[in-house]
């Protein structure tokens, strides 16, 4: 059958191929095994099925490219084998190369017997089935040979390992010895140093005069007490609100920093009062003889 080449290089790379008006290969991957000592290398067994016979034109097109003719002279040349095949079949038995071998049962059923000397597995390409040597036993009647030492040389080796033990224990002992030495002369040296740190001066000369500058708060605080602050402005510029407080002590007001708004702003007092009554008297005087506008701020 001249359409086996093309039939072949298809079941390499597919599971299904169909030849059209006759039936589809079919292909199943099986894993690498080994039965016994016989090991198998992966691959795709194959089987035939006669229903699908409906043309789904992978073949017609691997032989059309491959061949270099149309679509249609290759299902052409499809439907010319598939006759010759069935013609044949009606006779004997019908071998195709390097797929297996057809023929029909006793219902003129076609029955398919897959050539097993042929796997279809692109990745085990080359790889064939070995049989792994068996492995060789030694026999159970070879005596195993004992080396006899003698017995003065048993005696001579005992006085050798006691004489090895001695000096080791010795070696030690001395080594210890020597340590414990070492830790006292260590300790009485620490002891004399700390001896004389003890008692050591030291002349660190005359200390250097330093001035600190001390800036009193512009008015006293007393603990847990209310300020009633009358404000005079809020400045987000540390340096704006220094002139605003300077120009309202020059004016002969107490003035006064409060506490920073929870902005961040730096508010300005005309004064800072224990009394809540006071406080208004100088806000109401200073709206009314200044024109200024003033709040009162209570501070706890």
């Amino acid at each position: 059958m001249s359409l086996s080449k093309h039939i072949i290089e298809l079941l390499h790379n597919h599971d299904c191929v169909i030849i059209p008006g006759f039936g589809a290969f079919l292909t199943k991957s099986i894993a690498a095994s080994h039965r016994n000592d016989v090991f198998s290398p992966p691959k795709k067994s194959i089987s035939f099925n006669g229903m699908l016979k409906e043309n789904d034109g992978l073949l017609a097109n691997e032989i059309s490219a491959t061949e270099n003719i149309s679509y249609n002279a290759a299902l052409k040349k499809i439907k010319k084998e598939v006759k010759a095949l069935l013609s044949s079949l009606n006779i004997d038995k019908v071998e195709i190369d390097n797929i297996g071998v057809f023929e029909l049962n006793a219902e003129k059923k076609i029955q398919f017997q897959p050539n097993q000397n042929i796997n279809f597995e692109p990745k085990s390409f080359g790889l064939e089935s070995f049989t792994r040597a068996p492995r060789k036993t030694s026999s159970p009647d070879k005596k195993i040979k004992t080396l006899s030492i003698p017995d003065y040389a048993i005696r001579y080796a005992a006085i050798l390992i006691l004489l090895i033990g001695i000096s080791s224990i010795s070696y030690i002992s001395f080594n210890e010895y020597q340590n414990e030495q070492k830790v006292e002369s260590l300790a009485d040296a620490q002891k004399q140093i700390l001896e004389n740190v003890q008692t050591a001066t030291f002349d660190l000369g005359e200390y250097a005069k330093i001035n600190i500058p001390i800036k009193q708060n512009l008015i006293p605080t007393k603990p847990n007490s209310i300020y009633y602050s009358v404000i005079a402005g809020s400045f987000r510029s540390m340096d704006n609100a220094n002139k605003k407080l300077q120009s309202l002590i020059n004016l002969g007001y107490k003035a006064s920093f409060t506490s920073v708004n929870p902005k961040g702003l730096h508010r300005v007092a005309y004064a800072r009062l224990y009394n809540r009554n006071e406080a208004v008297k100088l806000m109401a005087r200073i709206k009314k003889e200044k024109g200024n506008d003033a709040w009162l701020l209570i501070e706890k």
